[in-house]
């Protein structure tokens, strides 16, 4: 099932359904199951489709947050580097009275790509296809600079995500409840804003769940 989001459905103006012809190719399907198996052997509470479905809506709140330049709210989802360098890359529009305006965001599909283990980390990464409009506005005038607001693009991304080997698929729905901090040793609450609330250091997923470390466009 495709995941959309429009900025114009919040004004009540909807959007448009995506074509239905992005059904992944079987030799796809055939290796996912493959990497959902070899998976399982390490972890055998991890559910792909529940990790599809999270990556889906995890791919969409990363347009919505760089749309309104306010990347704050994907601190918990990345790691370190990757939060700063995304950060880093949003400011330069921020500095330019820029925005880049993400729109008509239609996920067609996401399947498990590969999984491996490097070092101390495990590392899952997710084939996603999506479909959206992609353009530039002046952030005073909203006068569009570059692209235009009609033309959508379809892409496919590898999004890996890592986290600490050992780690294993929690039993329930309330899988985030509280963790230690690195830092401290203090049993906090995850919020939003990655923070230990007794000494302040940055915690991301990475440390107890899996956390987003690069995301890139598929070469063809």
């Amino acid at each position: 099932m495709a995941i959309c989001y429009s900025l114009n459905a919040r004004k009540g103006q909807g959007y448009r359904r995506p074509p239905r012809n992005y059904a992944p190719r079987i030799d796809y399907n055939q290796r996912e199951q493959q990497i959902e198996a070899r998976i399982k052997q390490i972890d055998p509470l991890f559910s792909k489709e529940e990790f599809i479905a999270n990556s889906k809506t995890l791919f969409v709140k990363l347009q919505q947050a760089w749309t309104d330049r306010d990347w704050s709210v994907i601190r918990v989802f990345e790691t370190n580097e990757l939060f700063e360098q995304h950060k880093n890359q949003l400011q330069g529009y921020i500095n330019n009275n820029q925005i880049n305006v993400m729109d008509r965001i239609c996920v067609n599909y996401a399947q498990l790509f590969d999984f491996r283990q490097e070092g101390d980390k495990d590392v899952i990464v997710v084939r996603l296809n999506s479909r959206m409009a992609d353009y530039i506005i002046d952030a005073t005038t909203k006068q569009v600079l570059r692209g235009n607001k009609t033309t959508e693009y379809v892409n496919t991304y590898l999004l890996t995500f890592v986290r600490k080997k050992g780690l294993q698929t929690k039993e329930g729905t309330d899988k985030i409840k509280t963790t230690n901090c690195p830092n401290c040793g203090a049993p906090t609450q995850i919020t939003s804003a990655g923070k230990c609330e007794y000494c302040g250091s940055v915690i991301t997923t990475e440390s107890y769940d899996w956390a987003l470390s690069n995301l890139e466009r598929e070469k063809i």
